[in-house]
């Protein structure tokens, strides 16, 4: 009787210990991919209401053709045809499209689980792809700015994401010496990285229609994984490979959060000014 009360306990803390596993898997990625649409798309929309349609390849165009690439790029490696694509319309050729800014159109076999799962990556793609590309920006047009993030993260990576001081890594952050030249480089640094973010990180209504039918079959696998893994007596191990995790991730997207909401900010602020001065001239 004993034995199977306590069969019955480990069970449930297994169940309860997969459960935590993935609601922290899951709320995350889930919480950027929103976050980061709904910001940028804002952004995106204020653009069309006050400059036209054209204005947002003039101010996202770069980052348009990252997010369409990361599509393509992602849907190769999960083994998908594509069928069509164009990473940029020209702004000349936009009322000839469909009002799509750039597309990737690709087709699969559904009996592969293989590339079913895909959808989800391929969907999300430009999320990542744009992130890698501020990470990438920064590295080569701030670097010092650079070095010191990855010096903070170095420094915090045995904390985890609940203990970890964002303010306090913060302070490590230093431009470097501003000189001509570095001033220079981090105006060019910070139009390429609103740019990107701009144009990137909104995804469609189509990424996340692709996305979420192999959403439910991608977490129940892992589901499936991870709870064998508990029960085997690896969850020490999962903790301690998730929190790494979940800490450089919180982190690096932290960069792609901050760009979004100021590229958002500075346009609301152009349009107060240009609001102003032209309610002034009445």
């Amino acid at each position: 009787m004993k034995a199977e009360v306590k069969e019955m306990q480990d069970l449930s803390s297994t169940i309860i210990l997969t459960l935590t596993y993935l609601f922290v898997v899951l709320a995350i990625p889930v919480g950027t991919v929103f976050g980061l649409t709904y910001i940028n798309r804002n952004t995106k929309q204020l653009l069309v209401n006050y400059f036209g349609e054209r204005s947002q390849i003039y101010c996202g165009g770069l980052g348009i053709i990252i997010h369409e690439l990361s599509h393509f790029l992602i849907a190769l490696l999960f083994g998908h045809k594509i069928t069509s694509f164009k990473f940029l319309i020209m702004p000349w050729n936009l009322n000839k499209e469909d009002g799509s800014l750039g597309y990737v159109n690709h087709s699969w076999d559904d009996n592969s689980l293989y590339q079913s799962i895909g959808n989800v990556f391929i969907g999300t793609a430009p999320i990542w792809g744009c992130t890698g590309a501020l990470i990438l920006t920064t590295k080569y047009f701030a670097n010092s700015l650079y070095q010191s993030f990855t010096s903070a993260i170095e420094s915090y990576r045995t904390i985890s994401p609940l203990k970890l001081n964002v303010l306090q890594l913060f302070t490590h952050l230093t431009l470097g010496p501003l000189s001509f030249q570095n001033i220079i480089m981090l105006l060019i640094w910070g139009i390429l990285s609103v740019n990107i973010t701009v144009g990137g990180f909104d995804l469609s209504n189509a990424d996340f229609k692709g996305s979420f039918s192999s959403f439910i079959l991608t977490y129940a696998i892992l589901t499936v994984i991870l709870f064998i893994l508990v029960y085997c007596g690896f969850s020490m191990l999962i903790s301690y490979w998730l929190y790494q995790g979940c800490a450089w991730f919180s982190l690096i997207i932290l960069i792609s959060f901050l760009w979004s909401l100021f590229s958002n900010l500075i346009l609301r602020l152009i349009l107060f000014i240009q609001e102003k001065l032209g309610s002034e001239d009445i």
